[in-house]
């Protein structure tokens, strides 16, 4: 993986996460004499990794200079989130525990240690945007909110969807089918008697003429 798990630990700054839009933003600085004395001189020692709905941003500021990486979310595979305490604390103090109980006191530091989280994301090139941070309490509650941001973000992106399947074209008939003829007005046809209404069948042929009822020997004229 092109995470590297043993990278410095960072301070985290700030934490923010916004699920309804989508949005989170992390920031960590370095600890210790050198980035404090960096400080003072007004050099800004910090990386942060922001998330939007288009894409993530990885700033990273010291005193060589500034980095920014813009990685589009249509080029996100996939997101990154391991917890661990620092296990060199616990190597240290299992190695040194012969020595006077000087392993124990790492041994100590170990349990009340905060907790190291990698968070960040891989794009489709197996490049890595990450952040390795100290963080305890509150502040793994909110980078687990930051962490949903960016599954939510990976999947509403187009590149996550399933191809829609191509349509098979509709095969045409090779054969033509004749219409269908007009019903034919010399066929016969049902009327009724206009003096008792009795049903009488009648043809073309019978238009203009008199014909006689069966029923009530009336007489009328087709039309």
């Amino acid at each position: 993986m092109p995470i590297n798990f043993f990278q410095p630990a960072l301070k985290i700054v700030r934490v923010d996460a916004d699920l309804d839009a989508n949005k989170a933003k992390v920031v960590g600085q370095h600890e210790g004499l050198m980035a404090t004395i960096l400080r003072i001189f007004g050099i800004e020692d910090k990386n942060s990794l922001t998330f939007e709905p288009t894409g993530v941003w990885h700033q990273t500021s010291s005193f060589t200079g500034e980095t920014k990486v813009y990685c589009p979310v249509s080029h996100i595979s996939s997101s990154v989130y391991v917890m661990n305490k620092p296990v060199e604390l616990l190597v240290a103090g299992l190695a040194l525990l012969p020595l006077f109980g000087v392993g124990l006191i790492f041994l100590i530091v170990y349990l009340f240690a905060k907790k190291r989280v990698t968070i960040g994301i891989i794009t489709d090139g197996n490049t890595a945007e990450s952040l390795r941070l100290k963080a305890k309490g509150d502040q793994l509650e909110n980078l687990l909110d930051v962490v949903e941001v960016m599954q939510n973000l990976i999947a509403g992106s187009p590149s996550s969807a399933p191809p829609e399947k191509p349509r098979k074209p509709e095969k045409k008939s090779s054969v033509h089918e004749a219409p269908t003829p007009p019903p034919s007005s010399s066929g016969p046809r049902v009327i009724g008697c206009p003096h008792c209404g009795t049903k009488i069948q009648v043809t073309a042929a019978h238009v203009g003429r008199n014909v006689l009822c069966p029923s009530c020997r009336g007489q009328f004229v087709v039309e």
